[in-house]
C-alpha cells in the first residue's frame, strides 16, 4: 500500500540501513495524522520524509556537507517524534500537538541509535529538535540570546535552526514535489539574530 512504499522511502532517505525493521518508530510517525489546514499532506511519516528532501536540498543549494548536512539531516528524522505522544485530536475535529517539539528525547535517540547515527552528532540534532518551532515566533533580544546560548551549547547554530524551520515548512507537499517555500517568520530570526551577531553563534570573548 502507500504507506509501506512511503516507509521505504524514508529508509532510503536514511541510506545505510541494513535492517529496516529496527526502525520501529517510523511504523509509529506513519500512524500520526496531522492537521489538515497546515498539513495536507497527510501523516507524520510522509512529513517527515519530505522535510529530510527539503533539508537536503537546502544542504546542496548551499554547499553543506559532512558532519554539518549529517546532522541536519538528523534533525529533520527526529524533529516532530514527539507528536507519536503529544498528538490530540481535539473535540472539534482539529489536531494539535502542543509541546511535540521538547518531547521524546530518548525515543529520538533511540532511533538515531537504531540507525547507526554516530552518538558523537546526536547531542547536535537533539537540540534542533527541541528548538524547531521557535523561528516561527516573534522572540526578542533576551529570548534569541537565550537560544543561541542553548544550540551554540550543543555545537549548533541559529542559522541551523532557521533551515529546518524552512524544511519543516516546506514539507507539506500533496503531491510529494518538493520546492523550498518562504518562511518570513524564520527568516525575520536569522536577521534579528544576525544583527546581534548571534547567527552563526556567540562571539569569542575578546581577551584583556
Amino acid at each position: 500500500g502507500h504507506r509501506r512504499r512511503q516507509h521505504l522511502h524514508l529508509g532510503e532517505l536514511l541510506g545505510g540501513v541494513e535492517d529496516r525493521r529496527q526502525v520501529t518508530q517510523t511504523r509509529h510517525l506513519g500512524e500520526v495524522l496531522l492537521g489538515a489546514g497546515h498539513h495536507p499532506e497527510g501523516d507524520v511519516m510522509r512529513h517527515t520524509a519530505q522535510v529530510m528532501t527539503a533539508t537536503a536540498l537546502i544542504c546542496n543549494a548551499k554547499g553543506i556537507d559532512g558532519d554539518a548536512r549529517q546532522i541536519r539531516q538528523a534533525a529533520a528524522l527526529v524533529h516532530d517524534i514527539g507528536k507519536i505522544s503529544h498528538t490530540v485530536v481535539e473535540t472539534d475535529g482539529s489536531i494539535t500537538s502542543a509541546g511535540h517539539a521538547e518531547a521524546d528525547d530518548e525515543r529520538a535517540v533511540a532511533l538515531l541509535d537504531a540507525i547507526g547515527f554516530p552518538k558523537r552528532l546526536q547531542p547536535q540534532a537533539i537540540a534542533l529538535k527541541r528548538n524547531h518551532m521557535k523561528p516561527h515566533f516573534a522572540l526578542g533580544r533576551p529570548a534569541i540570546n537565550r537560544l543561541a546560548d542553548e544550540l551554540g551549547e550543543a555545537g549548533v547554530t541559529i542559522d541551523d535552526l532557521v533551515d529546518l524551520a524552512i524544511a519543516d515548512k516546506s514539507g507539506r507537499s500533496v503531491s510529494g514535489q518538493i520546492i523550498i517555500r518562504e518562511c518570513p517568520e524564520a527568516e525575520a530570526l536569522r536577521i534579528k539574530a544576525g544583527e546581534l551577531a548571534l547567527l552563526r553563534g556567540r562571539p569569542a570573548p575578546v581577551l584583556q
